[in-house]
């Protein structure tokens, strides 16, 4: 990572990784959607990713050590009454956490 992400930036990245829309991040940290999308625009060239999943991948190595992602997103589930469904895919990998 050429130049480190700013605060801002991490808690956009962090709330990504969460599963959050950009309308729920805007909503969350008091900003416009379009805003929340120039964020991600340099979160994914500072990372030198293309896409909200790849830019997850690099925070859970670069920006968020010791952080499981896959906990974030069974927790996200749950408050969004989507455990169920997980549970019907039958991927035991996405039960851990």
């Amino acid at each position: 990572m050429a130049e480190p992400l700013t605060e801002r930036e991490i808690e956009v990245l962090r709330l990504v990784a969460e599963g959050r829309s950009n309308r729920e991040i805007a909503d969350r940290l008091f900003l416009t959607p379009k805003t929340v999308s120039h964020h991600l625009t340099a979160i994914y060239a500072k990372l030198g990713v293309s896409n909200r999943a790849e830019a997850i991948r690099a925070a859970d190595r670069v920006i968020l050590p010791g952080v499981s992602t896959a906990a974030t997103v069974m927790r996200r589930l749950r408050e969004l009454g989507l455990v169920d469904v997980l549970r019907t895919l039958q991927a035991p990998d996405l039960h851990q956490g």
